[in-house]
């Protein structure tokens, strides 16, 4: 089994608007994730599922460094020249900011 964490190219869609809006606002707290790229991640797979020995075995793939969504803010501080905050919201803050929130 493969368990895959988010991937690198996808993680713009949570800080995506950061530069126009000056900030970085997600439900994500504080926790590190060590996002992959998907061609490592398909690397990873072929590897896998080609090669004997790998039967009955579960593998957590990831990216070596992890990152939250405050350094992520960090670091667009710093390549934009700009600051960039970082807000964690509730989940229904943030449904509500995306505009999916039920009562809308």
């Amino acid at each position: 089994m493969l368990w895959v964490m988010p991937y690198l190219e996808t993680l713009h869609s949570f800080y995506g608007d950061a530069l126009k809006v000056g900030g970085v606002r997600v439900p994500e707290g504080f926790g590190k994730v060590a996002a992959a790229s998907l061609d490592d991640l398909a690397a990873a797979n072929v590897a896998v599922l080609t090669q004997n020995g790998h039967e009955n075995h579960t593998y957590n793939l990831s990216g070596s460094e992890g990152s939250s969504f405050a350094d992520i803010a960090e670091a667009l501080s710093e390549i934009s020249e700009k600051n960039i905050t970082y807000e964690t919201l509730s989940e229904n803050d943030y449904l509500e900011a995306m505009g999916l929130a039920e009562n809308q």
